[in-house]
């Protein structure tokens, strides 16, 4: 079924795309097109807490080369500090400047685009509300509304919301409420310029072959209550992609996106401006990818590995 899944791969990457990664040649023409590489983690690097096969190595080459390394991840729960941490746990190197995550990539939006914001209401976890501190933004709500009272009709009407809120910022949240939703809603409506802005839209979160609801779960939730749609920060925005760009001196034509999602990963790199590599260990199954033709990937790889010339489809 390997051998049969990878021939088809192979009929259709060069039909579509022209370019499959299959060999340390070719390996070898990706690592001299490119001096970036921006990397996705859950689905591409490792699997919970499991390294997936290959990763390792293929950091260290593209390490050793002297390539410019980044990790990029819609995940708004931890901060960059965490995920040093977790590097470190799975043996792995990362430094705090490398990583991206989506609640950083929320809160420079609303400091480019929305200078005037100096407090937003936050629909999600500590982390996120740490990203909005350290871009100069007060934070409210977040985890301390987390035991709040379901609002009766009564103390619906009578609720207040404080005047100085311009924004209401929804990430994932594991704690979410009615109260959190009513706020929110109330925040947009007693001031209708108030942003509306969210992390991302992942619909769910693959562990262990299932699927956990993901941050789409609060966003459309709130987006329902609020009656317009949030403006998205993290990928597949072409913001992601300006920012790292921006930050970090970088040549867009020189640079490249690994990923395992078709909807954030690849999306992004395309609306970026940067090629795309898409990594069939996560999400994306290949029916997905020969299903559509809307969001095509520079490249395809069965795994990361073999951007260090691994072959370990066998």
């Amino acid at each position: 079924r390997r051998s049969s899944d990878l021939y088809s791969l192979c009929v259709f990457v060069f039909v579509v795309v022209m370019h499959l990664i299959d060999s340390i040649e070719q390996s070898n023409e990706i690592l001299d097109r490119y001096d970036n590489f921006l990397f996705d983690c859950d689905g591409v690097i490792w699997e919970g807490n499991m390294v997936l096969p290959g990763a390792s190595e293929a950091l260290d080459l593209i390490r050793n080369r002297g390539k410019r390394i980044f990790f990029v991840t819609n995940n708004s729960t931890k901060t960059r500090d965490d995920y040093v941490k977790k590097f470190s746990k799975l043996g792995l190197v990362a430094h705090k400047e490398e990583i991206y995550g989506s609640a950083d990539f929320t809160a420079s939006y609303l400091r480019h685009h929305h200078p005037h914001v100096r407090k937003a209401y936050v629909f999600g976890e500590e982390s996120l509300m740490q990203c909005m501190r350290e871009h100069g933004i007060t934070p409210v709500g977040g985890p301390a509304d987390a035991e709040k009272p379901v609002p009766d009709e009564a103390a619906f009407v009578a609720m207040k919301t404080d005047p100085e809120i311009g924004a209401v910022v929804v990430g994932f949240d594991s704690t979410m409420n009615y109260y959190k939703l009513s706020y929110a809603a109330l925040c947009t409506q007693a001031n209708p310029s108030c942003v509306f802005v969210a992390t991302n839209r992942d619909p769910f979160l693959a562990i262990g072959g299932r699927r956990k609801p993901g941050t789409n779960t609060m966003v459309a939730a709130v987006e329902n209550v609020v009656g317009r749609s949030p403006i998205v920060c993290g990928k597949p925005s072409a913001w992601v992609v300006q920012s790292i760009v921006e930050d970090n001196g970088l040549d867009k034509n020189r640079t490249c996106m690994v990923g395992d999602r078709m909807d954030t990963d690849i999306l992004m790199g395309m609306q970026g401006g940067i090629d795309t590599i898409l990594v069939l260990t996560g999400v994306t199954s290949l029916d997905e990818v020969r299903g559509q033709d809307r969001i095509i990937p520079t490249y395809i790889a069965s795994h990361l590995g073999r951007l260090g010339g691994h072959n370990i489809d066998s």
